[in-house]
């Protein structure tokens, strides 16, 4: 949290993520003075505790699915060593980039 704070700021704020998020909160360092825990504090982190491997796992789902989703909008240019996005099998130089290049 404290390597990508943004990144967490934008998940706290999204609503359908607040059970994911939560069992997170009670081991977070509190640096308000005026903070006062409640009387079942044990009982709370122990809950929290039980949680946070579930939480982890779905956490760690919503990052991969995020990061393949804007890999995948970046990109755009086919490398001549890529595989033919024609489905051919075969290396796009040798395939539908072959048509393209110079003689």
């Amino acid at each position: 949290m404290t390597l990508a704070p943004e990144r967490w700021s934008s998940l706290a704020e999204d609503e359908r993520l607040q059970p994911l998020l939560t069992p997170f909160i009670g081991f977070l360092d509190v640096t308000d003075p005026d903070f006062e825990p409640a009387d079942n504090i044990d009982e709370l982190l122990d809950e929290a505790a039980t949680a946070i491997p579930r939480a982890t796992i779905i956490l760690r789902k919503i990052a991969q699915f995020s990061t393949a989703a804007s890999a995948a909008g970046r990109r755009s240019k086919i490398g001549r060593n890529d595989p033919c996005p024609c489905g051919s099998g075969l290396k796009y130089k040798r395939c539908c980039g072959a048509a393209r290049a110079p003689n």
